[in-house]
């Protein structure tokens, strides 16, 4: 009994689409595709499926950058401010679990501070050129547990009266991985409290009236 396999491909994207055609009884193991030949059919079958749909196969990316963002589940930041110093982790064990988010920071004013996610990984105007909250879905501000929020939202860090300030937040939201994932885009620490969105200033509903950013780093895959 003959086996068929549902495929046609697109060249280009390095894809296998349903169509249809008989694996079996094709003259030296060679297929026709789009007016192209693929020798050792066997091969083409057996390629990495990596996110790719039942029946779908993708090559591996020839993309270095694409390549380690899809396996990455650790990352690092690096914070500096005026007289500001931190590291922070992320871990995600893979895109369906929790992240979770552990740090400290040293020299920031006793209190609460805001602390988000940027959209941009670009300090070259400070926190400035960071662009606005990590908001993909066009949402007003919040707080990291409510349904509306930007996915940037992660609430406040409350720092001791030595200057030290501890991060331990677990997040169901947040990617490493995927279109919005935070790989390269700027965590940033704000001079004053984030309202989560309920402080009824003109800024709540944008940014939390959380001020300027006092210590920022660039989110970056982390060296095993």
């Amino acid at each position: 009994m003959m086996k068929t396999w549902g495929s046609s491909c697109e060249i280009k994207d390095l894809l296998v689409e349903e169509q249809s055609w008989v694996k079996s009884g094709l003259e030296g193991g060679r297929a026709p595709c789009n007016g192209l030949w693929f020798e050792e059919v066997k091969d083409w079958f057996n390629w990495p499926t990596t996110g790719a749909e039942p029946g779908m196969a993708e090559s591996p990316s020839t993309d270095p950058a694409e390549s380690v963002a899809a396996r990455a589940d650790r990352a690092v930041v690096v914070l500096k401010g005026e007289g500001v110093t931190g590291t922070v982790n992320f871990e995600q064990r893979t895109p369906r679990h929790p992240m979770k988010i552990t740090g400290t920071v040293q020299g920031l004013p006793q209190g609460q501070h805001g602390i988000a996610i940027h959209e941009f990984g670009d300090l070259s105007k400070g926190w400035k050129s960071t662009g606005n909250h990590f908001n993909p879905f066009k949402k007003d501000h919040g707080g990291p547990e409510d349904k509306i929020r930007h996915l940037g939202d992660l609430g406040n860090i409350t720092v001791d009266n030595d200057g030290t300030g501890h991060i331990d937040i677990t997040d169901k939201i947040l990617s490493l991985s995927g279109k919005n994932s935070i790989l390269g885009r700027t965590l940033v620490i704000h001079e004053q409290p984030d309202d989560l969105g309920k402080g009824g200033k003109v800024a709540s509903k944008k940014n939390g009236n959380t001020g300027n950013g006092v210590a920022m780093g660039v989110i970056g895959v982390q060296k095993i």
